[in-house]
Formats: C-alpha cells, sequence, structure tokens
C-alpha cells in the first residue's frame, strides 16, 4: 500500500510538471502571437500602405513616416523615419524646423526638436509603456499646423531594461547638427557675395590701370 502511494505521488508529480511546461509553452506561444510583424494602426489593424503619409491639419505641409522595427514593442529602440514636403510644390523641405511629439494614454510623454537634412529626419525612442500611441510632427515657426499618426506599443515578451538617457542622449545631435549646417550655408553664401564682388573690384581697377598705363 505504501509503495502504491508513493508511486502515486510521483506520477502525479510527474504529470504536474508536465502540464506546467506545457502551459508555459502555450502562454509564450500565445504572448507572441498577438505580436505581428507589421506596422499596424492605433486599433492594431495592419497599415495597407507603409511608410505613412499625410497633410498637415492645415494642408501646408505633407509629412511621412515609418519606423524600424514595424513591430513596436516595449523596451526597445525604435527608429522614426520621417520625411517633409512642401504642398502644392511637392519639394522636400530642406532646414526645416520641426518637432517630434509621443503622446500616449492621453498625455504627452515626449516631445523633441530637430531641422530636417535634404527634407528627411530620423529620431529614436524607447518605450516603457504598451498601449496606443500617437506620433505627432509639428511645425516648429507654427505648432498649430502638424500631422498626426497611430499606432500601438506590444508589451515585449523578452524585455530589457533600458534607461530613459537614451531618450534624451539621442535627440541633441540632429539639432546641433542641423544648426551648425544651417549658419554655416548662410554665412558661406554671404561670404562668396563678398568674394565675387571684391574680385570685380579688384578687376574694373586693374583695367582701368591698364587704360591708363596705354593712354600715357
Amino acid at each position: 500500500m505504501a509503495i502504491f502511494a508513493f508511486c502515486y505521488i510521483i506520477n502525479d508529480q510527474n504529470n504536474s510538471l508536465i502540464s506546467f511546461a506545457q502551459n508555459a509553452h502555450n502562454e509564450k506561444k500565445n504572448t507572441n502571437a498577438t505580436i505581428p510583424s507589421y506596422a499596424v494602426d492605433q486599433y492594431g489593424k495592419k497599415n495597407g500602405k507603409f511608410p505613412l503619409y499625410s497633410f498637415t491639419n492645415d494642408k501646408k505641409f505633407e509629412t511621412g513616416i515609418s519606423w524600424v522595427p514595424p513591430s513596436i514593442k516595449t523596451n526597445e529602440p525604435i527608429t522614426f523615419i520621417m520625411d517633409f514636403f512642401s504642398y502644392p510644390q511637392n519639394e522636400p523641405l530642406h532646414l526645416w524646423p520641426y518637432n517630434f511629439v509621443l503622446i500616449q494614454n492621453g498625455k504627452e510623454i515626449y516631445r523633441t526638436s530637430g531641422i530636417t537634412q535634404l527634407g528627411s529626419s530620423t529620431e529614436k525612442y524607447v518605450f516603457n509603456s504598451p498601449g496606443p500611441v500617437i506620433i505627432k510632427l509639428e511645425s516648429s515657426q507654427d505648432t498649430s499646423s502638424f500631422s498626426q499618426y497611430g499606432t500601438v506599443v506590444y508589451k515585449n515578451p523578452n524585455s530589457t531594461s533600458f534607461s530613459n538617457i537614451n531618450n534624451v542622449q539621442n535627440k541633441s545631435s540632429p539639432l546641433i547638427l542641423g544648426l551648425i549646417s544651417y549658419y554655416f550655408l548662410n554665412y558661406a553664401m554671404y561670404i562668396f557675395i563678398i568674394v565675387i564682388v571684391i574680385l570685380l573690384v579688384i578687376l574694373v581697377a586693374y583695367i582701368r590701370k591698364s587704360r591708363v598705363k596705354d593712354i600715357y
């Protein structure tokens, strides 16, 4: 009787371990199955076209956006790739100042500024919380002019911790480089014009001096 009871307990424990392992596997499988490999809108539906394009609310500009990887998960660096165009000319907006804003659960969780290079720019961010998110692209010169896009952040099953410092440090370089490029191009243009004027003055003076010598 004791031997039978011992065997029953061992068998019951083995069945429990097998059941636990199967449940854990199924739970992990189901969790991964809920995370799509493609970009989605704020309702979790697949975006028919990607990158996404939209006009600003005042129809003055057109913006485009995509992100890598296309499926956004928490605690994973996401790179947002943006394009800006004038409207109706449809020309890239070079050295155009913009604001990049993220809104989640009705609250603004992130805001930074940048300047486009040849009509494009990138921003990086690491999300801490899952749920729907709004990506807002504003004109820095007029924040009432904006376009926005919706998507979903999924809970990362293989979560690793990232410091929020990454969300600040990654933003300073594009803005500084953009400002340097902006002022460099402006001053380079002025210097070029001044040099041309000086050369013309020297040339005219030389021609006049040569004519005077010929007369005498």
